[in-house]
C-alpha cells in the first residue's frame, strides 16, 4: 500500500474499512481509526481524516503523541 499507492486500491480499501466499522457494534481496534484516517489524507478527504486521527487519539489515550503529530502537521498544510 505504502510503496505503490493507486487510488482504486485506496478507495476500495476505504470502502471496506468503512463497511467493517458499520457492520460491528464492537470498539475497533487499536490502529483502526489511525488507517482508515490515512487513507482518507491519500485521497484527499481532510476533514475525514482529522475526524478519524481524533478518534484514534480518544479511543486511544496512549496514540496520542502520534496523532498530535498527524495533526500538527495537517494543520501547517492547511
Amino acid at each position: 500500500m505504502y510503496a505503490r499507492r493507486d487510488e482504486t486500491d485506496t478507495a476500495k480499501q476505504i470502502e471496506l474499512l468503512e463497511n467493517h466499522l458499520s457492520s460491528t457494534e464492537r470498539i475497533a481496534p487499536p490502529g483502526f481509526h489511525a488507517q482508515l484516517g490515512y487513507l482518507y489524507f491519500v485521497s484527499g478527504m481532510f476533514e475525514e481524516a482529522r475526524r478519524e486521527f481524533h478518534k484514534e487519539k480518544s479511543a486511544y489515550p496512549e496514540s496520542a503523541t502520534f496523532m498530535n503529530r498527524l495533526l500538527a502537521k495537517m494543520d501547517d498544510n492547511d
